[in-house]
């Protein structure tokens, strides 16, 4: 039996013992969103981190991750992660930055003169962190006390990304930790149903029927997409697929409304086939106006846009996997291997076979973790 046999058949019984029939008894789920104002409910403990605030001048840059804060091992991604502590009790840890603070009201910036906070998660309850929220650095045990861990600690995590969200379980028994590898899903409507999660989490007034309506809908398609066929396997780094790749040429545009809308869904359906009509009906403009704002913003018509983000998804790949050209192909959104080629290396100057011997990124040294 295949390794990745083995793990679907691991998450999904996490999924359909415990995780969703936990989810179906209660009508609260308890869950934290990491970002300042805290709201924490009462069954979670929080401890605060005695470091300063960090300030975004200070962070290294920790390819894929956009920020690193190494001194307290901690660090920012581009993406939302969804913890779910599933056994024992879990401590997570949170950041907080000066761009995090200067969002706030003054009456409410001068509650968080700290560099984060330690939150102790009993079974069953979630940590959602937003994209560029700093959270722990991998590879770090989720405990942080004086008295040795006892028992044993499981937590799902589930990385959503624009194609669909890596699964991953870790577990603490005793003061052995364990991370193996992860799972895909591919599901594009992952990271809208989270974004509705967030969205809720942030709101005055939390209606908790939406939040458990959200989580059981995560959870029931990740259930979905692990049933229908064996996922793709990939390794515990989660640096192999293009869920925070820097594409420079959109970092200075990406300020228009219009042109974020239109990014977000591009992202969100790379893998498929894509027309100015309908990102134009998505974005509730008409195709010329959409064309003129890309090309004003952007330099590049719509459709040229959309094979800006493909190419530069297929070269991440490239560069930091072993994943054949056909599947790099798909995942970009090319209809077919020699299509694709063409397209690549006329935006590149290199065919992809060559582009990877020259760009591969040596695989990373894996610390402080038992990699199965």
């Amino acid at each position: 039996m295949s390794s990745a046999v083995l793990l679907r058949k691991e998450l999904l019984a996490l999924l359909q013992d415990r995780v969703l029939p936990d989810l179906q008894r209660q009508s609260a789920p308890s869950i934290v969103l990491a970002r300042v104002p805290l709201r924490v409910p009462p069954e979670i403990k929080v401890r605060e981190i005695k470091h300063a605030v960090l300030r975004e001048a200070d962070a290294e840059k920790n390819y894929p991750d956009p920020k690193k804060w190494s001194d307290v091992e901690l660090h920012a991604v581009r993406v939302p992660v969804l913890f779910c502590v599933v056994e024992g009790e879990a401590d997570l840890r949170m950041g907080v930055t000066t761009s995090m603070l200067a969002e706030l009201a003054p009456r409410e910036r001068r509650k968080y003169t700290k560099g984060g906070y330690i939150f102790s998660l009993p079974s069953f309850s979630y940590f959602l962190v937003p994209p560029f929220v700093p959270q722990d650095t991998s590879f770090y045990a989720p405990w942080f006390r004086s008295e040795r861990h006892r028992g044993v600690v499981r937590i799902l995590s589930v990385r959503v990304l624009p194609v669909g969200a890596l699964c991953h379980c870790y577990v603490l028994q005793d003061e052995t930790y364990k991370a193996g590898y992860s799972l895909l899903i591919e599901d594009t409507q992952l990271a809208p149903a989270l974004g509705i999660l967030q969205d809720e989490l942030s709101a005055s007034e939390v209606d908790n029927n939406i939040v458990q309506a959200q989580l059981l809908t995560l959870m029931l398609r990740l259930q979905r997409g692990m049933s229908d066929r064996v996922p793709q396997m990939t390794d515990g780094l989660h640096q192999r697929f293009p869920d925070d790749a820097p594409l420079q040429p959109q970092a200075s545009f990406l300020t228009n409304p219009l042109v974020e809308t239109v990014a977000q869904y591009i992202r969100l359906h790379l893998h498929k086939p894509l027309d100015v009509r309908e990102i134009a009906r998505h974005a509730c403009v008409s195709s010329t106006h959409l064309n003129r704002v890309l090309r004003r913003q952007t330099g590049m018509s719509t459709m040229g846009y959309v094979m800006h983000q493909r190419i530069e998804v297929a070269r991440l790949l490239l560069s930091t996997s072993q994943q054949p050209v056909q599947e790099i192909a798909r995942i970009a959104g090319f209809p077919n291997a020699a299509h694709f080629s063409r397209a690549f290396a006329r935006q590149t100057g290199l065919p992809p076979l060559q582009y990877r011997r020259r760009h591969a990124h040596p695989k990373d040294a894996v610390p402080r973790i038992y990699q199965e």
